[in-house]
């Protein structure tokens, strides 16, 4: 019941009735709507296995660099699913093979996810899952560079993969997880890296 004779609003059903200010009303109506709840979460599925430069490429598939850039910036990259929240990417069985050089590698650095290791959590806070398939799903940095880079806030669980054949001039030949960041390998193994 929204307004009162008096100027305020009142807001309710049933036996519970709350008179409130305007701004009380409208806060309570968000809230019943669901508003000011957070985003739900979406799965990502990458439709390739293969590896591509950049993130401004329009070709019409998702990659798995696609797919965690998405999850990051909750946005739609090329043809992957729109991150929103709490996401999970889910892959197929099979290999995913990076095939783009890191700049660590020829002493340089870069942490925007353009080329080289997979960086996550540079921009979203909410929790992040890579789940691999129940028959076998392997990421292979292919001697190009580390395979992933947790940072930030967000928490990532690595869950059913197999991470190999990472390279790093410094820390984590597999996986770096900075002091600040947070990952969980569940049913997961880190092979045939070196730092």
């Amino acid at each position: 019941r929204c307004p009162t004779r008096d100027g305020g609003l009142e807001c309710g059903s049933g036996r519970m009735t709350t008179r409130l200010t305007t701004v009380g009303c409208a806060v309570s109506l968000a809230f019943a709507l669901g508003a000011a709840s957070p985003a739900a979460a979406n799965t990502i599925v990458p439709d390739v296995r293969f590896d591509e430069p950049g993130l401004d490429t329009d070709n019409g598939n998702c990659t798995l660099r696609e797919a965690i850039e998405s999850a990051d910036h909750d946005v739609s990259e090329d043809d992957c699913r729109r991150g929103s929240g709490a996401d999970v990417i889910k892959l197929r069985r099979g290999t995913y093979r990076l095939s783009v050089p890191g700049a660590e590698m020829v002493g340089s650095t870069e942490i925007d996810n353009r080329i080289g290791d997979l960086d996550i959590g540079l921009f979203g806070s909410s929790p992040l899952r890579i789940v691999g398939h129940r028959r076998g799903t392997t990421v292979d940095g292919n001697d190009h560079d580390r395979v992933f880079q947790v940072f930030g806030a967000r928490p990532v669980t690595f869950e059913r993969l197999t991470i190999t054949d990472g390279q790093a001039v410094n820390l984590g030949g597999g996986v770096n997880v900075y002091e600040d960041a947070e990952a969980r390998f569940v049913r997961s193994s880190v092979t045939d890296s070196t730092a």
